[in-house]
């Protein structure tokens, strides 16, 4: 099998010679043979010359040099294919009407290559290391492999949707991105990756910021003047201050303050000349709880009509008063006796309303009923009898 052309050449005749007499029949005929062998040899060689037939019909690949053209009617659109046999295997080049496809492996262009006109239509573009040089513009390019792909125009570089929606701007004169999918990106630059949008610099977005799923401000903190909205969950691993001292998070030393930019305790609230410091509203059981652990508290609720409850909760539960307390005028201390304001024409100084005897009086117990007071003294109970 050749490869090659003039791999079947006929020598020079020399005989018959012409004006022998007779002429030799035999001699004539082996010339007429030899140029039928070579004849038939030239076009028995597959690796001349190239065959055809449907894809289906093309033979196994077996035979080094073979070229076989075939039609593809299977696929869409229909394939005209070039084959070379490899040996072992066919090797095909598929040729499409204005394109060119290449089916496992792919297009590997060794060097340098140069496109002059426009090269749009891409679909996934992989650029090798080496990157690649665009002096005009790139347009409709999709399914960019963003991992081994870097452009470096002198025209700009803009990427749009299939409604001519421009998704990704880049400005060749200053080298930075000015818009991606719709948002304007200013000097300092954007990154964009698996983990995130992360901004070196600053940034100033005007209109509605949303759609945010986790938001992580690193240090510097972030300034926004038109509000925001988060409808997830928002992560502050650092200081929280709400318009100066409106509300403060100390994050050094985890303490809050509201009307203080600097909390001294874990909850410092400073409310200036303001009535209210601090209102609590609720129409449970309990309003407000003192607690040194779950079982023993202070329990402090204001019932509807705006009765005062204080509950002690405890083995030893008690009220205290470290100093002199007043109700109602009168005065009581630990360290004095109960002392009530003098009497008037409108109330007396100490009223102790008619009842019934206790079961179990103790010393020092005072009580009435409707005919006499009662105090009991040393273990006795003593009458004191108006007459």
């Amino acid at each position: 099998m050749a490869t090659t052309i003039g791999q079947h050449p006929i020598t020079t005749f020399t005989s018959p010679t012409n004006g022998t007499s007779p002429i030799d029949a035999d001699e004539v005929r082996d010339n007429d043979n030899a140029v039928r062998t070579a004849y038939n040899a030239h076009d028995e060689d597959t690796g001349i010359h190239v065959q055809s037939s449907t894809l289906g019909a093309r033979p196994a690949a077996g035979t080094q040099g073979r070229k076989w053209l075939s039609v593809d009617s299977v696929s869409a659109p229909t394939q005209v294919q070039l084959n070379y046999d490899g040996g072992s295997a066919w090797y095909a080049l598929n040729y499409f009407p204005g394109a060119v496809t290449v089916a496992a492996g792919g297009i590997a262009v060794t060097g340098n290559s140069t496109i002059t006109g426009t090269l749009g239509g891409l679909t996934g573009l992989t650029v090798a290391s080496g990157g690649a040089s665009v002096t005009g513009t790139i347009v409709a390019v999709t399914g960019v492999d963003t991992d081994s792909l870097r452009m470096r125009t002198t025209g700009g570089l803009t990427v749009a949707n299939a409604v001519g929606t421009s998704m990704l701007t880049l400005n060749h004169s200053s080298g930075l991105f000015t818009s991606i999918f719709g948002m304007a990106v200013s000097a300092g630059g954007i990154t964009v990756s698996a983990d995130g949008i992360t901004v070196t610099g600053n940034s100033t977005i005007t209109g509605s910021l949303g759609g945010l799923t986790g938001l992580t401000v690193a240090s510097g903190g972030a300034s926004i003047g038109g509000g925001a909205t988060i409808t997830g969950s928002a992560i502050v691993t650092a200081d929280l201050t709400v318009d100066t001292s409106t509300l403060k998070v100390d994050s050094a030393n985890n303490r809050v303050g509201v009307g203080t930019a600097s909390p001294a305790v874990p909850l410092d609230v400073a409310a200036g000349s303001t009535t209210n410091a601090l209102v609590v509203t609720t129409t449970g059981a309990i309003q407000q709880s003192l607690r040194y652990d779950g079982s023993n508290r202070l329990d402090v609720s204001v019932g509807a009509s705006g009765a005062v409850t204080f509950d002690a909760v405890g083995a030893d539960a008690s009220v205290s008063f470290a100093d002199e307390v007043a109700v109602g005028g009168a005065t009581v201390s630990s360290t004095t006796a109960l002392m009530t304001p003098a009497s008037t024409t409108g109330v007396s100084s100490l009223r102790i309303p008619h009842g019934t005897a206790p079961a179990s009086p103790v010393n020092g117990d005072v009580w009435t009923d409707t005919l006499a007071m009662y105090v009991r003294i040393n273990g006795v109970t003593k009458t004191i009898a108006f007459v």
